[in-house]
């Protein structure tokens, strides 16, 4: 039977049930429509992941719809956009199939290459079990791409499924992934892919969390390797014991060949006034300071905060005074002065700016730093006309221009690619 290629599981569904808004600022700067996506069986629709950028300037993302693929929406795709004087160019590099013969479909999560300029990311749906795959795809010296499934979730005992976040390579070139659901406990794994000389790759559930009162925190919303190979991680909920939580932020720890959670953070307990739910969007610094996106700051509403990993304190950079918000794992980025770039899924109906836009359509924002406070500035905001609900952060390049997608709006209501000139 040929699955129905879209229907997005329960965490983001629960997760994106109660957004508001982010906070108000005054605009900045605008965003430019580089790409608007038309569906069909010719093009992709409704990106879910980031942008990845190449030392050429080409951008390569993915869409969870649309396609030639076996699926009622099409499975989604994998392409290229590629910049020359007259504009952008795009290029479908894959067509999802889906279930029916064992690919995957509905891919999610910002693509990540290897020396070789193989590219590697997962789907959501698809695959031998129909949740999920990790794949390859590779470039040939024809110009065409070939694409090679991994890894099928749900493949064998206490499997993790539903892969989120971003697909992270260690030193050793082994490829590790979070998953929301599955493991011992359904609460979710890290799960870790080895390649071997032959092409096989060989999955392993490195780590279940646990569900016995929730204490090591439950659902993972990422993870992260710092330079010399150590594994970071942050989970939506759980932590406390007898509640669901408000996450925790992890190192993993191998001990006598297995791993063990080092819990660094638990957030307190659900309040008002509390930094609650990190929602991902990962990065680490060279100065050892974690930053993530939470669903609440210290104002009450959502933002950016930053964990010590020589203190272990943890700081609110900057939170709304408004209703509470998840960021669906928005990305953050850095530039060389250490300012801060993503973008947000919801606002505040546009009002801060003159705009009316009663589908919270998104904006891009910077948080910079003045040796003192950090600074919010909203750098370009979605009416619709220009997409609807920015999704996986931002790309920065060289001369620190922003690129990024949105899930809905542009000429078809599928979503664009854009860009935020800073120059």
């Amino acid at each position: 039977m040929q699955q129905s290629c879209y229907s997005r599981p329960n965490r983001l569904v629960f997760l994106v049930a109660a957004i508001l808004c982010f906070v108000s600022a005054i605009a900045c700067g605008s965003t430019n429509t580089i790409h608007s996506f038309t569906g069909g069986s010719t093009d992709g629709a409704n990106p879910w992941g980031g942008l990845t950028l190449d030392a050429s300037g080409n951008l390569y993302g993915t869409t969870s719809k649309g396609g030639s693929g076996r699926c009622p929406d099409g499975c989604g795709t994998v392409y290229r956009l590629s910049p020359s004087a007259e504009g952008w160019t795009e290029s479908i590099l894959y067509n999802f199939q889906g279930a029916s013969i064992g690919d995957g479909s509905n891919p999610e999560g910002p693509l990540v290459v290897d020396a070789s300029g193989n590219f590697f990311g997962y789907t959501e749906a698809g695959g031998s079990r129909a949740l999920g795959t990790v794949y390859e795809l590779s470039p040939e010296t024809n110009g065409t791409w070939t694409e090679k499934v991994l890894y099928s979730f749900g493949s064998k005992g206490f499997d993790g499924f539903y892969p989120i976040g971003s697909l992270a390579f260690d030193p050793s070139g082994n490829l590790w992934v979070a998953t929301w659901s599955g493991g011992s406990t359904g609460q979710g794994t890290i799960v870790e892919l080895v390649p071997s000389s032959s092409g096989v790759w060989t999955e392993s559930v490195v780590y279940s969390f646990p569900n016995i009162g929730k204490p090591l925190g439950i659902n993972p919303g990422g993870i992260i390797f710092d330079a010399a190979g150590n594994l970071y991680g942050v989970t939506v909920f759980g932590g406390t014991t007898g509640h669901n939580g408000a996450g925790v932020v992890f190192q993993l720890v191998k001990s006598n060949g297995l791993f063990g959670q080092k819990i660094l953070h638990r957030f307190p307990t659900f309040s008002t006034t509390a930094l609650q739910t990190p929602t991902g969007g990962l990065l680490l610094d060279p100065s050892g300071t974690l930053y993530m996106t939470m669903s609440r700051g210290g104002n009450g509403g959502a933002g950016v905060s930053a964990l010590n990993l020589n203190t272990l304190t943890v700081t609110d950079l900057y939170s709304s005074d408004g209703p509470q918000t998840i960021q669906p794992y928005e990305a953050l980025v850095r530039d060389s002065a250490g300012n801060l770039f993503s973008a947000s899924f919801y606002s505040k109906n546009g009002n801060e700016i003159g705009f009316k836009c009663p589908d919270l359509c998104g904006f891009v924002y910077e948080l910079s730093h003045d040796g003192s406070n950090w600074n919010w500035l909203s750098l370009g905001h979605f009416i619709g006309d220009n997409g609807s609900n920015p999704t996986g952060g931002v790309t920065i390049d060289a001369s620190g221009n922003l690129f990024g997608v949105t899930y809905q709006g542009g000429t078809n209501n599928l979503g664009v690619v854009y860009e935020v000139s800073r120059q």
